[in-house]
């Protein structure tokens, strides 16, 4: 677990994911999906409890990627702070009411 403090003085506590915040993690995702903009495609929403299994037997992961809009710059920022660099950029991957949207590639090494 790792404390970070906020600039607005709030302290938030980060802390790795198990099989039972399953439950906690489909909620988050289908809270930010349902949301204008920032669409989760289907397939991830599905078995989150078998997801995160996968996710924990995995030995000698190396690797985290992930991708965001490249709009979402707090969301950019936010994945910095935790140590991710980007790593690529797929220009007018999304378009959303009537303007195209870039996807930014963001990796983190673990080793």
């Amino acid at each position: 677990m790792k404390q970070y403090l906020l600039k607005n003085g709030q302290t938030i506590t980060v802390k790795e994911a198990n099989e039972d915040d399953a439950e906690a993690i489909k909620n988050i995702v289908n809270s930010v999906a349902s949301e204008k903009y920032y669409v989760v495609p289907e397939r991830s929403r599905e078995d989150w409890d078998e997801a995160i299994r996968e996710i924990k037997k995995q030995k000698g992961l190396e690797k985290i990627s992930l991708t965001v809009f490249s709009t979402n710059e707090a969301a950019i920022n936010l994945y910095r702070k935790f140590g991710f660099q980007i790593e690529g950029i797929s220009k007018r991957q999304y378009k959303i009411e009537g303007k195209y949207v870039d996807e930014t590639i963001m990796e983190k090494f673990l080793i």
